[in-house]
């Protein structure tokens, strides 16, 4: 995840914190939420379900 924020233009220490804030407040789940949707580890049925 820092990674991705690096790459998003996030440099400084607190980058992951503040890339995933933001992430959650414009899709409306956590970084690691969509990861797993995108693995097909959760359904998104079973996600909303436990929201």
């Amino acid at each position: 995840m820092t990674q991705i924020a690096f790459m998003a233009g996030y440099e400084d220490d607190n980058a992951y914190k503040h890339f995933s804030r933001i992430f959650k407040k414009v899709m409306g789940i956590s970084p690691t939420q969509y990861r797993k949707l995108q693995v097909g580890a959760w359904s998104y049925k079973s996600f909303k379900s436990t929201s």
